[in-house]
């Protein structure tokens, strides 16, 4: 066996050849979605929103209001930004879990489905479906990733 053939058996996630398999790319590319979706989130809610409101109002206690006009407009703001926040934190989490155990964590599929698939169903014109694509993503990619016991030395 060729010396590269040696450096590649010894990359996880890549054939003795160097190519990557699929399951190495869906383990770069969950945690590439998911930061994705909260870029997303970030972008709409510093430039769709106004936080003119939010910040003239000095931002303490400022959302949830019934009584300002743009109550209903804020709170969107609000949570867009914290679901930004949420999908980070998963995109984050999955690829320091592969690179520290070589496997995604069934647990953030599953989470991504949890909040995709009744959003889908409740806003089919909403960013569900995307949200249950990555969940779809992230299960495939644990399902295909040895676990840290079936890992080969």
């Amino acid at each position: 066996m060729s010396a590269r053939a040696d450096r590649a058996k010894a990359v996880p996630g890549r054939r003795a050849e160097g190519r990557p398999t699929r399951e190495s790319g869906l383990n770069r590319w969950v945690p590439r979605l998911a930061i994705g979706a909260a870029a997303l989130h970030f972008i709409v809610a510093f430039t769709l929103a106004d936080w003119s409101g939010i910040a003239g109002d000095g931002f303490v206690n400022t959302v949830g209001d019934k009584t300002v006009a743009d109550n209903a407009e804020r709170m969107s703001t609000l949570w867009f930004f914290m679901a930004g926040i949420g999908f980070l934190a998963f995109g984050t989490f999955a690829r320091w879990a592969i690179k520290a155990t070589g496997h995604m964590p069934t647990q953030i599929g599953g989470y991504l489905l949890l909040a995709g698939v009744p959003m889908t169903i409740m806003q089919p014109v909403s960013g569900g479906a995307l949200l249950t694509v990555i969940g779809i993503l992230a299960l495939l990619a644990a399902k295909h990733s040895p676990t840290p016991g079936e890992q080969k030395c």
